[in-house]
């Protein structure tokens, strides 16, 4: 598999210096039974604020969280790609 694009995170940063591996991410935090995983791009979490989207992942079930999270991105102005994934961990 080949990045083709690179995000402007601190994270990402910190992989180009060298400064940590991608197993440090994945390592760094153990996902636990229900713990819910969100990937999205700066179209959702540059418009929704972090309560928002916390509020909307626990009180829908994950495919419905989808579809809000990306609606109220568009409600807010939309001005970037919205890009949502969320996924639920189970034993």
């Amino acid at each position: 598999m080949i990045q083709i694009t690179h995000d402007q995170s601190l994270v990402d940063h910190l992989l180009k210096e060298d400064l940590i591996t991608p197993e440090v991410i994945l390592t760094e935090h153990q996902l636990k039974d229900q713990d819910l995983l969100l990937l999205c791009s700066d179209g959702l979490y540059g418009m929704v604020g972090h309560n928002a989207i916390e509020k909307i992942l626990l009180t829908y079930p994950v495919a419905q969280a989808v579809h809000e999270l990306v609606n109220q991105a568009n409600a807010l102005g939309g001005q970037d790609n919205i890009t949502v994934l969320v996924t639920r961990f189970t034993s």
